[in-house]
């Protein structure tokens, strides 16, 4: 038996004994720090549980021959089909998955905001396996938008990702590539770089810190043309860390404000003495949604009335279920899978609760604010870009459980003061913010990139 194989079943037993918030750590540890190829690598990310789903686990390296690329697609379909507008030109987004999550969505937002007469088109390729992602799946929707999507068979690295893009762009003649967390795409930035000369390579980042994307993005700055960060914070750090300032334009998230986050489009719903918290977001350590549950735990001495509505999946679905059962939560905190159409669960709320570590610019306070709903979140990423503390809602530090138990209360027993937020909500964000604003923006980036290409 080999060393990693003994070792391998010796820690069995602890694997599922360390806590979960511990294994996501040592997980985004082992990325940063470590290879999974080594002895030490592939121990911990198998006791952590950090490795992808791999199907296809002994593919060879030389599939990654740019001209074989389409062995590394799942179904590839054949290049007419690709090629059905050749007047358009092409941006392909590299993406880990399509998931429900911010950093897709946004992606979303763009496909289904593109003008018809823009002459773009979008492609989009998925890198992670098709079950890895465990916030539902937003493929259909890309697809109902016009956007192809690729995806990648399991167990591709980086050189079989330059490969995929540089035979797409052999193919095709793709004019830009969006990178959207993809830490594959980073990886093989070189490779890509020195294939198609002519290729403009756009590096959209959402959010900053050691276990973000914003450290790769430096450290690959001379591969990169220009980097799109969500937030001036993000903008802030990449200047401090050397990038040119003129390879760096913030865009903006955007939202559909006329349609899909239009409250004349709701019927609001009355809470009548039972007020509604709100909390879209992943089950997961980032997000905290356990403090979420101590939030209504703690209300509900006070305001028996309180109720929450989780709306999100993930890998803490069964801490959340314990500790519901536990603290007898079952009876006020209902739990709904991600949904594309949020807009009525919006239109329910008194509410939207953000109790996350690290973030952007979150679509959901976005969202809540276009809607009308006022936010109580932690002080996190570029949320005082979009909340205005104490007329639209409340920021409160990270981890001070208090401050956030106070300001909900607060905001639940003063009618007043939650009326006058609920009004000031939707027009504090209502032109920054839209979605037609960023559509626009990009636009503008990409075919001035191009041109000058």
């Amino acid at each position: 038996m080999s060393i990693t194989g003994s070792l391998a079943r010796a820690v069995r037993p602890l694997r599922h004994v360390l806590p979960l918030r511990w294994r996501w750590w040592i997980k985004h540890w082992i990325r940063h720090h470590t290879r999974q190829t080594s002895l030490l690598g592939r121990l911990l990310t198998w006791f952590t549980g950090a490795a992808s789903p791999a199907p296809g686990r002994g593919l060879s390296l030389a599939a990654a021959d740019a001209d074989r690329w389409r062995e590394l697609l799942v179904d590839p379909p054949p290049t007419t089909d690709l090629r059905s507008d050749p007047q358009r030109r092409i941006c392909l987004f590299l993406v880990d998955t399509l998931s429900y999550s911010g950093a897709p969505r946004v992606l979303l937002n763009m496909a289904e905001a593109l003008p018809a007469e823009s002459g773009w088109r979008f492609l989009a390729l998925k890198v992670k396996p098709l079950d890895w992602t465990d916030q539902g799946d937003t493929t259909a929707l890309f697809e109902r938008s016009g956007v192809r999507c690729l995806q990648a068979i399991g167990g591709v690295q980086a050189p079989h990702v330059a490969a995929l893009v540089t035979g797409l762009c052999c193919d095709l003649g793709i004019d830009a590539v969006l990178i959207n967390g993809c830490t594959l795409a980073y990886e093989a930035l070189a490779e890509i770089r020195s294939a198609p000369p002519h290729l403009l390579i756009l590096n959209q980042i959402h959010t900053e810190g050691p276990l973000s994307h914003t450290p790769l993005s430096i450290q690959q700055d001379r591969h990169i043309d220009l980097h799109i960060p969500i937030q001036s914070r993000i903008a802030e750090t990449l200047r401090q860390e050397g990038v040119d300032p003129a390879k760096i334009q913030v865009i903006h998230n955007g939202i559909d404000m006329e349609g899909g986050f239009n409250p004349e489009r709701f019927e609001r719903a009355a809470s009548a003495g039972a007020p509604l918290l709100l909390f879209p977001a992943r089950l997961h350590p980032g997000k905290r949604p356990l403090e979420f549950l101590r939030l209504i735990k703690a209300l509900r001495v006070e305001i028996p009335g309180v109720r929450g509505l989780i709306v999100g999946d993930g890998e803490m679905m069964r801490d959340v279920e314990r500790f519901i059962a536990r603290h007898g939560l079952g009876g006020c905190v209902e739990r709904l899978d991600p949904v594309s159409e949020m807009g009525p669960l919006y239109a329910r709320a008194d509410v939207t609760v953000m109790t996350s570590v690290v973030e952007g610019l979150p679509l959901t306070i976005l969202e809540s604010l276009a809607m009308g709903v006022p936010v109580l979140t932690t002080d996190v990423g570029d949320v005082r870009a979009a909340v205005r503390d104490g007329e639209t809602g409340f920021i409160v530090p990270v981890g001070d459980r208090r401050a956030l138990i106070d300001r909900a209360r607060e905001m639940l027993t003063d009618p007043d003061l939650l009326r006058r937020m609920h009004s000031a909500a939707r027009p504090s964000v209502r032109n920054q913010f839209d979605r037609r604003r960023m559509v626009d923006d990009y636009l503008a980036l990409l075919s001035c990139s191009v041109a000058r290409e």
